[in-house]
């Protein structure tokens, strides 16, 4: 079963995707840190103003690899999906990410989104062979403390989220094992995961 609350705790980011051939060695970490700090801070204005779906999407468009998220997400299956199919699912996705961030990140912020009282980098960034993971601290109005890592991925000289670490829990996995079990479950096809889509964000 596609269930609402497994999905919303298991996707802060649901990102992450296309394979790239051969590794790349990530070029340094120039401003990593304050990339995510910037990326959590526009989260925040987003989620005060008056405009939060359509800003939670600017964030998305200009922050996150869609395409990347969109491709991982979807696994094997992928491949088994014509083009018009594709575009539907890559459209739909990108309207229930923006759906999972701001139901996630108002639980977490709750009513103060000031974020720089909330929020902070809490060492130093981790550059791999093709990524920088940068750890950070969240400590929510309510009380406690979640520790999320970023991992980003250089394109065109910009940085781009292509996966959270919500408590050393890979959100991009998380997402697509819960995604490839619907489809699995409703017969291995996997246009059956737009029409769940459809169903999730209103657009059936």
């Amino acid at each position: 079963m596609f269930d609402r609350r497994q999905v919303l705790s298991g996707c802060a980011a649901m990102l992450a995707g296309v394979v790239v051939a051969g590794p790349v060695r990530a070029q340094g970490a120039p401003d990593a840190a304050d990339f995510v700090i910037r990326t959590a801070q526009a989260v925040g204005d987003a989620l005060g103003s008056g405009d939060v779906e359509g800003r939670m999407l600017r964030v998305i468009d200009e922050r996150l690899d869609m395409e990347y998220a969109a491709r991982f997400t979807l696994g094997r299956y992928w491949n088994a999906l014509q083009p018009p199919d594709r575009a539907e699912y890559e459209r739909l996705f990108r309207a229930y990410a923006m759906q999972v961030y701001r139901d996630r990140f108002r639980r977490y912020y709750g009513g103060n989104w000031d974020v720089s009282r909330l929020f902070r980098v809490s060492g130093q960034p981790r550059v791999g062979e093709r990524d920088i993971v940068v750890p950070t601290e969240l400590s929510p109005p309510d009380g406690g403390l979640i520790r999320i890592e970023w991992r980003l991925r250089r394109a065109a000289q910009a940085y781009r989220v292509i996966d959270l670490a919500v408590e050393n829990v890979s959100q991009a996995f998380t997402t697509r094992q819960e995604f490839e079990s619907v489809i699995t479950q409703r017969g291995g096809n996997p246009r059956a995961i737009i029409q769940v889509l459809r169903e999730r964000t209103g657009q059936s």
